[in-house]
């Protein structure tokens, strides 16, 4: 016998996050599977907060600069370092980033290379 994986939509993810499935855990939806991620370091950290304070400063007023905050794809929805996104407003109140609301996405990689690369 085979084992099946299973692979979940967007909304079964969000269901379980909403009724706390994950409360305790780092995990980002990637391809139907949800993967626990690693803690951030204090490195990617320090790059990932001094490169999004530079992008303000470029881009106030014309695009908003989200740290951390997931996005939604078809059957992912990764957390990127920085997502370089539309001025939506309260919008991002009602859902996360689409993909035509995104400018420019940046991962900062160092030991998850071999995962984010």
């Amino acid at each position: 016998m085979e084992a099946t994986i299973a692979k979940f939509s967007v909304d079964d993810y969000h269901q379980m996050v909403e009724v706390g499935i994950f409360a305790r855990r780092q995990v980002e939806l990637i391809n139907g599977l949800i993967v626990e991620m690693p803690p951030e370091g204090t490195e990617h950290s320090y790059y990932g907060q001094t490169l999004a304070d530079i992008l303000r400063f470029c881009l106030a007023n014309q695009a908003l600069i989200r740290e951390n905050k997931p996005i939604t794809l078809k059957n992912s929805e990764p957390i990127p370092d920085i997502a370089i996104v539309h001025l939506l407003g309260s919008l991002y109140r009602l859902h996360h980033s689409y993909p035509e609301n995104i400018l420019f996405l940046v991962e900062i990689l160092k030991s998850t290379f071999t995962f984010d690369g």
